[in-house]
């Protein structure tokens, strides 16, 4: 069923490339296909099985890349969240030995699959579809790959280097802290690191978040007790950071998406000012 209907999205999408190369001004076949697959695969892959889906998930992303500078970009980030995990569950699975059913695959955690592969096509597509994001949206908005990628490095063998903005280098340890240490020094490490990164741009959202797993470490306790410190001071000042609105959401985001037309005009409904740059905030130094 999932390979007949990502035939019959894919079928419709080429049809409207077609028409715009004939001159055709107007990408809604292409724009309106890509939502049907997104709200369709929330419906049908319930269980998390991206397996089936990677050729239309693929398609779809590259399709919408060079016309997403006349749609909303959300779309085109939920359509590559969807493309990157189905190309990890696609490395999981061939790594894994064929005893292991599909089921048992896709309810692997990435998180802590130990498998890796530095010369993996699916991890390398992987990493050039968060790298592509990273780089068309702001920290904030990007974070979902910033998360990402921090994994897909882990399962491709690399040392974790967070680089980038505060914010990314933040959300970057985060990831880090979810996965398996190789030394007991690590999270220590991790956190010291991502506390340092935080007090260059203090959030709110990301000093919660910070503290919630160093907490789950005694070691970083110190750490801990100035994390929690930076979060008072944001509180009480009313200052919450950069767009304090926005909740980090899940890497699968079960929210469906509208057409070309509803999408578009929701987007210019909703469009309003940037707010104005917090003040700096005052920050504990570092532990040595």
């Amino acid at each position: 069923v999932e390979e007949r209907v990502c035939n019959y999205i894919m079928k419709g999408m080429k049809l409207g490339l077609e028409l715009v190369t004939q001159g055709l001004p107007d990408h809604w076949l292409v724009y309106n296909g890509c939502v049907h697959f997104w709200n369709w695969h929330l419906q049908m892959l319930q269980d998390n099985d991206y397996l089936p889906i990677r050729e239309c998930a693929e398609f779809c992303y590259s399709s919408l890349l060079p016309i997403i500078d006349l749609r909303d970009a959300a779309l085109l980030t939920k359509i590559g969240v969807t493309l990157i995990r189905s190309l990890v569950q696609h490395y999981m699975r061939r790594v894994t030995p064929a005893s292991v059913s599909d089921v048992d695959v896709i309810r692997m955690n990435a998180s802590t699959f130990e498998r890796t592969d530095p010369q993996a096509s699916e991890l390398k597509q992987a990493e050039e579809v968060c790298d592509k994001m990273i780089s068309m949206l702001k920290p904030m908005d990007a974070k979902q790959f910033h998360v990402i990628v921090a994994n897909v490095r882990r399962l491709m063998g690399r040392s974790p280097d967070p680089k980038g903005s505060p914010q990314e280098r933040v959300l970057a340890h985060l990831e880090l802290l979810h996965q398996p240490f190789k030394n007991a020094t690590d999270p220590q490490q991790y956190v010291a690191d991502a506390f340092l990164a935080l007090s260059e741009n203090p959030n709110i959202e990301l000093t919660a978040r910070l503290a919630e797993l160093a907490l789950q470490h005694p070691q970083c306790c110190k750490t801990t007790v100035m994390i929690c410190q930076v979060g008072k001071t944001l509180e009480q000042r009313g200052t919450l950071g950069a767009k304090e609105s926005d909740p980090i959401p899940p890497v699968f985001d079960p929210m469906p998406l509208q057409g070309a037309a509803g999408g578009a005009a929701k987007a210019a409904k909703g469009k309003k000012d940037a707010p104005a740059s917090p003040p700096p905030v005052q920050t504990p130094a570092a532990p040595t």
